[in-house]
């Protein structure tokens, strides 16, 4: 199960807080977890069963990163509205409806 967390930052800090998450997120698990991989079938071609495990860690760890970097991508879109919100259309003239 995932919870989402709130944090309130002041408009002016979101591009700082969005970096800092952003430099929190670690690829090298997921790098290395596939690296030990391809050497345990190297090395033992009957154990597939740990690696099978590993696969399934590597792919949690890289559904995380994923959901990070939406987080991410989504407080961009909504500071990106804040500061340059989008310019109204002009509303059209009423239409004067013909009385039967």
């Amino acid at each position: 199960m995932y919870v989402r967390l709130t944090n309130n930052v002041r408009l002016d800090e979101v591009p700082a807080k969005v970096a800092e998450t952003l430099m929190a997120l670690n690829a090298d698990d997921v790098s290395r977890i596939i690296k030990i991989c391809y050497e345990l079938l190297l090395l033992s071609k009957g154990d597939t069963e740990v690696v099978m495990r590993l696969i399934d860690q590597a792919r949690d760890k890289l559904a995380s990163l994923d959901r990070s970097l939406a987080d991410s991508q989504m407080i961009l879109k909504g500071y990106n509205l804040a500061v340059n919100p989008p310019d109204d259309p002009e509303p059209e003239p009423e239409v004067a409806k013909d009385a039967d």
